[in-house]
């Protein structure tokens, strides 16, 4: 069988300064008929690149017959190319940026502490370095320091990973810092990739708490399609305004406290395959549909004691319902019971800002952040997204992208009546319109509500029982998405 594979482009878009061709042969010999298989045989196919390390097996193992002077010269040709032209380098580089680091030697450039923005504290302008391969593979040390500008607050932290079996990302990790948090949110192990317009959802925020914390944590893949996380931290959390969610202005029941969690994080992975080369391991094709879990165990005091349990899980899936047309869906929901303070209460939910708002797929895009609480939650995200010119030329590749969303939410005892939530529902749809080029998108969203209670008047309604008519609420907004 004769094969032919042709490189023009690194991973990250940068083009070669020629294309790289690369021509094969195999044969199969001593083929067995009828072989006896199994489906745990298939479960799960994981291709291992052993060439790029340093102790790898000769390759001559591993040939069913020698190279001939032709084939000798041509890898002799193909070596010399790569080192003319740093390929390695190429590959170093991706390996980080696809991790939001910036290799500089010794060190690594941590990218997002280097400008960040958020409505409380406004522009954060930092640095974080963390040290490299060329160090040591083993263990990373890494620190950072950040600036608030508008709030005027230092952030600092420092963290050091042991790498135990990297084919396995196999790592123990230990963590200090003390940083302003997102009131209310929900994260998930490894929830988004670097290049997701997810990560816009933290300019959003307008609410956060200071926390001081120590977290330790051991994570490992058992099985290929299986990550795990197991987590132990302290931390020292100081609410530092006041909730909007809060149905009295002037509830200021929001009080500092120390607490103590363990848990677990998984995700799963059921139909991925994966391939272990010197980008690590990596998903093969489609790594969906994805499925995540939380589960959290709390204690400490505030003005009382605390003791609470959280469990959060999570479906994601995308598919082609046409070669071109793609379709995705993704359900998040989760649960909070115990003794514990509002702070806990989940509430980051949505993205809306009165001036204009970053898109941020699978938030809310017509709720504001920490608007509505919840003990309780349950969310659906729709997105058909619908490509133009396919076959014309040129760069200009408009997308029009339908999305619906919805979700219900709701409280327990304890705070009924004293904070906001939709327990009757919340429900939003609209159209985002993506003109994008090579390099960048630029995506306008003009999504139409309909909410249960998004007026002052409303949301009381929402709270206690209603004996007038449901009043709908339709709400228009602007959004901007930019996609690198």
């Amino acid at each position: 069988m004769e094969t032919r594979l042709r490189i023009e482009k690194t991973l990250t878009g940068q083009s070669f300064p020629f294309p790289l061709i690369g021509e094969g042969k195999s044969m199969v010999t001593a083929v067995k008929l009828n072989p006896e298989l199994s489906e745990k045989d298939f479960s799960s196919v994981q291709l291992s690149d052993e060439s790029g390390q340093v102790d790898a097996p000769n390759i001559e193992n591993y040939r069913y017959r020698p190279l001939t002077a032709r084939d000798s010269a041509t890898y002799h040709l193909i070596d010399s190319l790569g080192r003319a032209n740093n390929f390695d380098r190429f590959i170093g580089l991706q390996k980080e940026l696809t991790r939001g680091y910036l290799p500089m030697g010794l060190f690594n450039l941590n990218l997002s502490k280097l400008m960040d923005y958020n409505q409380y504290e406004g522009f954060k302008p930092g640095v974080g370095l963390q040290t490299s391969e060329m160090l040591s593979a083993n263990f990373s040390l890494e620190g950072f320091y950040s600036r608030s500008l508008q709030s005027r607050d230092n952030n600092y932290g420092a963290e050091i990973i042991l790498y135990l079996n990297p084919d396995k990302e196999q790592e123990w990790s230990l963590l200090a810092e003390k940083d302003l948090h997102a009131t209310g949110a929900a994260n998930f192990l490894d929830g988004f990739s670097m290049v997701s317009d997810e990560r816009f959802r933290r300019f959003a925020v307008e609410t956060v708490d200071l926390s001081r914390q120590v977290r330790t944590a051991y994570a490992a893949r058992f099985v290929p399609r299986l990550k795990t996380e197991w987590f132990y931290k302290y931390l020292d959390t100081q609410p530092i305004i006041p909730y909007s969610f809060n149905l009295n202005a002037s509830d200021t029941t929001s009080r500092s406290f120390t607490s103590q969690e363990t848990g677990m994080l998984i995700k799963w992975q059921p139909l991925a395959k994966f391939a272990d080369s010197n980008l690590g391991l990596t998903p093969l094709k489609n790594e969906f549909p994805t499925v995540w879990a939380n589960f959290t165990y709390g204690s400490g005091r505030s003005d009382k004691p605390l003791e609470y349990f959280s469990m959060e899980t999570q479906l994601e899936n995308s598919f082609r319902l046409s070669p071109s047309i793609t379709g995705a869906v993704r359900l998040t929901g989760g649960h909070l019971w115990g003794r514990h303070t509002p702070t806990h209460l989940y509430s980051a939910f949505g993205t809306h800002n009165n001036l204009l708002g970053f898109e941020s797929r699978y938030s809310l895009a017509t709720m504001r952040p920490n608007e509505f609480a919840a003990n309780s939650f349950a969310l659906l995200f729709l997105r058909t997204t619908i490509p133009t010119r396919i076959h014309q030329p040129g760069g200009f590749k408009p997308t029009i992208t339908l999305s619906t969303s919805g979700g219900w939410a709701d409280v327990n005892k304890a705070f009924s009546g004293r904070v906001q939530t939709f327990n009757k529902g919340y429900y939003e749809s609209g159209i985002y319109f993506g003109s994008y080029s090579n390099s960048c998108s630029l995506n306008m969203v003009w999504p139409s509500t309909t909410a249960m209670a998004p007026t002052a008047s409303q949301k009381r309604s929402i709270i206690g029982p209603s004996k007038s008519a449901l009043k709908l609420d339709y709400k228009w907004v602007c959004n901007i998405g930019i996609g690198l």
